[in-house]
């Protein structure tokens, strides 16, 4: 979709229809397992994203997940990547953000087309009045 102002449209309609609040995310525990072999590891820490106290996705069965684990003395620790980043990009993507993002690329098309308005007619006003120098007939009366 590249005309800016059905994007601007599509958005806005998608927001308004999402669930209201504030969104944010958070650490889901799971039984789920990673590795092989030796290495396989049951329980980490996946993410969902909520809007007050409702769930609104939870990532716990993402098949683009990325597990890092990070081991401190005797805690091993694992998360899963992927969904930690796509659920703080979702949270920040909420319907308020939205809004008040379409709210200001409003703005700065209404910006836009009054400057370009006013700069469309001072072309159009000087572009006149050159005209006007240029059709004079300029005598010239040198000394003798």
């Amino acid at each position: 979709m590249n005309d800016i102002t059905a994007l601007m449209a599509a958005m806005k309609a998608a927001a308004e229809k999402a669930t209201p609040g504030e969104w944010w995310s958070d650490v889901v525990e799971t039984e789920g397992e990673y590795g092989d072999g030796e290495d396989r590891h049951s329980g980490y820490h996946s993410y969902a994203v909520y809007a007050g106290s409702e769930s609104l996705l939870d990532m716990t069965n993402s098949t683009a997940a990325c597990i890092h684990e990070e081991w401190d003395h005797d805690y091993h620790m694992a998360w899963d990547e992927t969904a930690k980043r796509n659920a703080e990009f979702i949270a920040a993507a909420n319907p308020a953000n939205v809004l008040a993002l379409v709210e200001s690329l409003e703005k700065a098309q209404q910006q836009n087309s009054t400057q370009r308005e006013y700069y469309d007619s001072v072309i159009a006003d000087g572009s006149k009045r050159i005209a006007e120098l240029e059709s004079r007939i300029v005598t010239m009366k040198w000394p003798n």
